[in-house]
């Protein structure tokens, strides 16, 4: 409205590039680090696209960490870091294999370090962005070293948290070596105590009768449980639900996401209850927050109703 030339990316424009186009200028499909130096210079030129697509995934030795002058009023005390990109898990309601592949992209252990060092040297700590930071072990465990190693060279302790599986609570070097270098945190995936719905979901990696021991080997080690629930997959009943919830509570598990299942676009299960005719609400990108239903449960799902699902998250919460 303003006549500012408007470009956008990120996840909607790449899923939906389409749609993004009627807003913009000009939409970024895919991962822009190695696109954007052109793009500033058609800009430049006058010859801007209306569509810029990536063709690949961006090589680990460019994904660089962003410009910290841009943004240096950071709050809370954390700032964020990205090691790698990319998920060797493939779950069937998850879109980041299709914006960021099955292969893990690992950048250099140096170049993570020296990231870290920067953002402890302005007395901050570090939340690792990955999707999973032991997504490779053997890169894990290096970075986790190195974390120690800097801590001790410097002098100076800091805190950091990441997101991980369940796999983590079971590893014990990894998590000996992740608990000595500062970790405090861990955002997990549960999902749900149905075994069913954790194998139709492709989440087979999960081990519902060790939750509990999960959550207590981590406590033992002040690593605190932020824990990710996933309310509607196939296969899972009210009672399953309640009873994730009062594991939880019980184990004196803080914090708590609480999602509705969501079929976002690029996902298999967003194709499967396409082609079921049990998707409602298609294109509302508003109601699609995790929050809201936009699916008819499926019939083995004892009795489960969008309302239902919709009612439910916000009593648990």
């Amino acid at each position: 409205e303003r006549g500012v030339t408007t470009i956008l990316g990120g996840s909607h424009a790449t899923l939906c590039p389409e749609e993004a186009m009627q807003n913009v200028d000009s939409v970024v499909a895919g991962e822009a680090e190695e696109m954007w130096g052109g793009i500033l210079e058609d800009f430049k030129a006058g010859r801007l696209k209306r569509l810029y697509r990536s063709e690949r995934f961006v090589s680990p030795e460019n994904l660089r960490p962003p410009d910290n002058r841009v943004l240096p009023y950071r709050p809370f005390g954390v700032d964020s870091v990205q090691a790698t990109r990319g998920c060797p898990h493939n779950c069937k309601f998850c879109c980041v294999t299709t914006l960021n592949g099955h292969q893990l992209r690992k950048r250099s252990i140096g170049h993570v370090l020296n990231q870290v060092k920067e953002i402890r040297d302005r007395g901050m700590n570090v939340f690792f962005t990955d999707d999973n930071i032991i997504g490779d072990r053997s890169y894990a465990k290096e970075l986790f070293r190195g974390l120690l190693d800097l801590q001790e060279k410097t002098g100076k302790p800091f805190l950091w948290s990441a997101q991980s599986t369940i796999l983590f609570a079971f590893d014990h070097e990894l998590l000996e070596l992740a608990a000595q270098s500062g970790c405090r945190s861990l955002y997990i995936g549960f999902e749900t105590l149905s075994r069913e719905a954790l194998a139709q979901a492709n989440k087979r990696h999960n081990s519902p009768e060790r939750y509990k021991e999960a959550i207590e080997i981590l406590r033992q080690r002040s690593i605190r449980v932020v824990a990710s629930v996933m309310l509607g997959l196939p296969g899972e009943d009210k009672a399953s639900a309640e009873a994730m919830f009062r594991l939880l509570l019980e184990n004196d598990v803080v914090l708590v996401y609480y999602y509705i299942l969501t079929p976002l676009p690029g996902t298999a299960l967003r194709d499967e209850l396409d082609r079921e005719g049990r998707l409602f609400n298609k294109d509302r990108w508003d109601l699609h927050d995790t929050l809201h239903a936009n699916f008819v449960p499926a019939g083995n799902q004892n009795g489960w109703t969008a309302s239902d699902l919709e009612q439910t998250i916000w009593r648990f919460y």
